[in-house]
């Protein structure tokens, strides 16, 4: 029987997508001797959306339904939170009246 110790040290960091080895928030601070990899953050597994047209009287109403399924390293609340955000600033960026020409589909 050989018995082999070894001594690591692990740095284990949040992240979104894919990133680089060397594109890592702390990888300026790796000492000489640390392996670092590329890491993928995908926490999310499956994503889908249903759209119905209700109508309520004289009140037509769209009513979105989001199914989001994640692995447990994020949760879907904070997938759901990243993705608005994301979109908010994309959409910012335009100087169109996006309400403008937009109807019910019902």
């Amino acid at each position: 029987m050989v018995i082999v110790k070894i001594n690591l040290q692990i740095i284990i960091a949040k992240g979104v997508g894919y990133v680089k080895e060397d594109e890592h928030t702390f990888y300026p601070k790796i000492s000489e001797g640390f392996l670092t990899v590329d890491s993928y953050f995908g926490g999310v597994l499956n994503c889908g959306y249903s759209v119905e047209c209700n109508t309520a009287g004289e009140n037509e109403i769209d009513v979105v339904d989001l199914s989001i399924r994640t692995s447990g390293s994020v949760s879907p609340k904070e997938v759901l939170h990243n993705a608005i955000k994301r979109l908010s600033s994309i959409f910012a960026s335009f100087e169109v009246d996006l309400m403008k020409n937009t109807r019910c589909c019902c």
